[in-house]
């Protein structure tokens, strides 16, 4: 099987056509499986950033200037319970994952494990930046038209 040497990265494209083409799958479970896929990909990336930089900016801005507002009040109940299970998920991993550690050998210092820890508080601009910027930027590039593409090298022997 040979394939072009340029293939166009806009596959999920051809998946929907595809799927809103095939006559055997019921029009509900179209519906609800693109949802799905188109979900995903916007969850993918945005919610990273949503998370890390733009909650605590709006809960910011919504302290000073409305202070007295239903809205900012249960968003600021809402961000507080989000924070408090990744606070949870993140002790829980670090604890874990120095479960894992093998024995620290006598000429290491024990400072390794303050460094250590301070990876981990580390993680969510890390997801944000390392998870979501190439995703927004794949979409980005997609939405304009400025498709990437897969460039095969041609093999000789």
């Amino acid at each position: 099987m040979t394939y072009p040497l340029e293939v166009p990265v806009y596959m999920d494209i051809a998946v929907g056509i595809n799927f809103i083409n095939n006559k055997n799958i019921k029009l509900y479970v179209k519906i609800k499986r693109l949802f799905q896929l188109l979900d995903s990909h916007v969850n993918w990336a945005t919610w990273a950033f949503i998370i890390s930089f733009i909650m605590p900016f709006v809960l910011f801005w919504g302290k000073v200037t409305m202070k007295n507002a239903l809205v900012f009040f249960n968003l600021s109940y809402i961000n507080g319970t989000i924070f408090n299970i990744f606070t949870f998920i993140i002790i829980l991993s670090i604890i874990l994952s120095r479960q894992f550690l093998p024995p620290r050998p006598k000429d290491v210092s024990r400072l390794i494990y303050i460094t250590f820890i301070l990876q981990w508080l580390f993680v969510p601009i890390i997801s944000a930046f390392l998870g979501s910027t190439p995703a927004l930027d794949a979409q980005t590039r997609l939405m304009f038209g400025n498709y990437l593409s897969f460039y095969r090298t041609p093999k000789a022997r």
